[in-house]
């Protein structure tokens, strides 16, 4: 076969398909483009939430009304935010738009026409939702029917237009802390643990000033307060941050004070 004044030998090179590429994938391509243009840095930790996984796992065996581990991620966040305001903010040139609101936008598969596709949710306000409203909102969002509606069709048209043009709008995205906050969000949370067993990481790229990444759920042997062997459960976090918006002290005291909320099992603890 030749192709261009080049001979393939179809005896090395072997079977192949070729599929059609999904236009739903540019948008995809466009976010790794945004993300290109921040400034982000990365932490790794692990968080011991044998207390809060415990405690939801029991309370999940008798109630109806099921809370999911990535909704209490979410409100433990929200509420950390709440008390440090400096990381819910989004830079335009001289200026630092500091949001009161916690808009925190979570990726949930939706299957779109024929194809399974990563979709951006915005849960709105999850300072002021109880741990019930933001799990209940993620699960109706996740396997809510019919999901061809008017939202579907215009992330089909847009994700059909030539680059040049979606990067117009991705441009303004960034240039425009209100509309990135109307359209985005102001924290992202990309829960890949749902797909990992064990200890594990992922480094995203992301446009937000604060993105944070959830990891697997691991079990590690600690030494109890009577010297016994405890086995506890350990969560992988990313935590990556805007350093043009955020300095290293001030994120290790957001860290530390999330990471204190959600190894206590905030929130959960009256319940058991």
């Amino acid at each position: 076969m030749k192709f261009r004044g080049l001979k393939f030998d179809n005896g090395l090179i072997g079977n192949y398909e070729v599929k059609k590429w999904s236009h739903l994938r540019n948008l995809v391509v466009d976010l790794m483009w945004m993300s290109k243009k921040q400034n982000i840095v990365h932490g790794f930790g692990e968080i011991d939430v044998t207390i809060p996984y415990r405690i939801i796992k029991d309370l999940n065996k008798n109630s109806s009304n099921k809370i999911s581990f990535t909704g209490y991620l979410i409100f433990c966040l929200a509420q950390a935010i709440k008390e440090h305001k400096y990381v819910n903010a989004i830079r335009k040139r001289n200026k630092l738009y500091i949001f009161e609101d916690v808009d925190i936008s979570t990726i949930i598969e939706k299957q779109i026409g024929e194809t399974k596709f990563p979709t951006n949710y915005i849960i709105r306000k999850a300072n002021e939702k109880s741990l019930e409203e933001i799990s209940n909102e993620i699960y109706i969002e996740k396997y809510k029917e019919n999901f061809k509606d008017k939202r579907s069709e215009q992330i089909e048209w847009f994700s059909k237009l030539p680059a040049f043009l979606r990067h117009i709008y991705w441009r303004k995205l960034i240039k425009n802390p209100l509309f990135h906050k109307q359209t985005s969000g102001t924290i992202g949370v990309t829960a890949v643990g749902m797909f990992v067993n064990g200890i594990g990481w992922a480094i995203p790229l992301t446009p937000k000033t604060l993105t944070l990444t959830v990891g697997g759920i691991g079990r590690r042997a600690v030494q109890g307060p009577n010297n016994e062997l405890l086995w506890n459960d350990f969560l992988s976090l990313t935590f990556s941050i805007n350093h043009d918006i955020i300095d290293g002290g001030p994120a290790a005291r957001f860290i530390n004070y999330f990471g204190n909320l959600l190894s206590s099992g905030f929130g959960l603890v009256n319940r058991k």
